[in-house]
């Protein structure tokens, strides 16, 4: 995974994005602990967006999605990010945090009006579960939004083990295709 990146800080807060929070839902995991999940599922709009920070095989997908009309569904996956949702105020207290989030399903296709068709990032984001980020994403839901990912010096990969899904949670085909 060290030869990807997702967006990068950098002098113009290139980790800095728009949002659309499509869904939440809620995982608990298997007994004894029932570690609870928050599984959400977000869209990031591309087309006429900054171009700073973003990464190369973003980039790449979005160029071969406008040209071709074809979906790109790149296999990566990213684990410990701090991710933190604003709502009006940039990036103040107000927002909602996650901490030591993990990121898959990625999907680049083509959306809206077909003959002007707009190209979206698509993707799962895993939190571990907090009642401020549940009662944030209930009052967010279908909202667009800023996010801002900061990638974790060291990701603690126990802490959000897939362990508690089982195997047709995990590749459920309406993670990663429609609403």
């Amino acid at each position: 995974m060290s030869e990807h990146t997702f967006f990068l800080k950098g002098r113009n807060k290139g980790n800095e994005r728009q949002i659309v929070l499509r869904t939440a839902t809620l995982l608990v995991g298997k007994a004894p602990t029932k570690q609870k999940r928050i599984k959400m599922k977000v869209s990031m709009p591309l087309t006429g967006k900054k171009t700073s920070g973003m990464p190369e095989w973003i980039t790449n997908a979005m160029t071969f999605v406008m040209q071709s009309h074809d979906t790109v569904v790149p296999d990566l996956e990213f684990k410990g990010f701090d991710i933190h949702f604003d709502d009006q105020q940039l990036f103040d207290s107000k927002g909602a945090k996650a901490p030591k989030c993990q990121m898959r399903g990625f999907v680049v296709e083509e959306v809206g009006d077909s003959s002007n068709p707009d190209v979206d990032l698509t993707f799962l984001i895993y939190a571990p579960f907090s009642t401020r980020l549940w009662n944030w994403c209930g009052q967010m839901g279908g909202e667009e939004f800023w996010a801002q990912f900061t990638q974790v010096e060291e990701p603690q990969s126990d802490t959000l083990e897939l362990s508690g899904e089982s195997d047709e949670e995990e590749n459920d085909p309406e993670d990663v295709e429609g609403e």
